[in-house]
């Protein structure tokens, strides 16, 4: 016992909303005791998630503006009070990618290999993916791709409605996913009224998805809310460039793109659909300047979100976590 007491725990959080359930009926079989935190709602005192952090000496979350709001009542999910009362013992790490296994100079399932110094290799790709879709196979024609799990979160429905307010710019598009039947259902009744120039994939299809990554010109990411996010991340390991939403980590990776040779990506703020259109629009007219937006791919291809620097993070939290429980600062919390 005397060995635990000085033993530091920590707590990772990915997805605040998705807190488990059943931890009443567990602690009772096991003769616990609901968490006494006055800061908890009483709804929250018995679920996994919320018991394990309030016995937690450390929380963590997968990026650091994710950790941000949910202190705040908009993604807090009725928890906020609580965890701001911890803001000095919540810390946001993003998480990475193995850049071994993202990697389009080796990738098996590309039509073409290539890398930050050969993106003319990378044209090939584009045209494989189009006629593997049967969409014409237009290499000035912007490729517009998402590559999700079709929940609301991810904001797929503000994708579609944006899209229906640029009738007008020509584009193309695709969507890889599955999930919520309700969307699905819409995504498939958007691409049969568009099968010119929309495809849509319901499956989950690693090998698609990496073609996808390797063809798009533009990766969309407009979710509600992402903890941290991974599509941004690969599409940038592979010259797709990323247009996201500024939340979570979203906001953490991407760097809106300015005049002047700056940015990795396109953002935009209000979860709405004129919001994301206006971007869209935005990064079309860049998108005709070959230009500026090789650049905007090279800048994206260079960032390092590998492992390394999480692993690093991580590992300075451990120790901090271990002398602060050593020392006996702050006691549990």
């Amino acid at each position: 016992a005397a060995d635990w007491a000085a033993t530091a725990s920590i707590l990772t959080v990915h997805n605040l909303p998705f807190m488990g359930s059943g931890g009443g009926t567990a602690l009772g079989e096991y003769g616990l005791q609901a968490a006494r935190e006055p800061l908890l709602p009483e709804w929250a005192r018995s679920l996994p998630l919320p018991l394990g952090m309030v016995h937690a000496d450390w929380i963590t979350t997968v990026s650091p503006a994710y950790a941000a709001e949910i202190q705040t009542a908009a993604y807090g999910c009725g928890l906020e009070a609580f965890l701001a009362s911890r803001s000095a013992r919540v810390r946001g790490i993003l998480n990475g990618i193995d850049p071994a296994v993202w990697d389009p100079a080796s990738d098996a399932s590309l039509a073409s290999d290539y890398d930050l110094h050969s993106l003319e290799k990378r044209r090939p790709n584009k045209a494989a993916l189009q006629a593997a879709l049967g969409l014409p196979v237009e290499p000035r024609i912007p490729l517009l791709a998402m590559v999700a799990r079709l929940d609301v979160q991810k904001g797929v429905d503000l994708a579609l409605e944006a899209l229906t307010r640029l009738a007008d710019s020509p584009w193309q598009f695709v969507l890889l996913g599955s999930g919520d039947p309700a969307i699905e259902d819409r995504a498939r009744a958007f691409a049969e009224l568009r099968n010119r120039h929309v495809r849509f994939v319901p499956a989950f299809d690693p090998g698609l998805a990496r073609q996808i990554y390797a063809g798009a010109d533009v990766v969309l990411a407009p979710s509600r809310y992402e903890p941290c996010g991974l599509v941004q991340l690969i599409a940038m390991r592979y010259g797709a460039v990323p247009l996201v939403r500024a939340t979570g980590g979203l906001k953490d990776t991407v760097t809106p793109y300015a005049v002047g040779g700056k940015g990795t990506g396109f953002l935009f703020g209000p979860a709405e659909a004129p919001a994301l259109a206006d971007a869209i629009r935005g990064a079309l007219g860049v998108y005709s300047d070959q230009r500026r937006w090789i650049g905007l791919q090279r800048r994206g291809m260079a960032q390092d979100f590998t492992w390394v620097r999480s692993a690093r993070a991580y590992a300075e939290l451990y120790l901090e976590a271990a002398a602060v429980r050593r020392t006996g600062w702050g006691g549990s919390p």
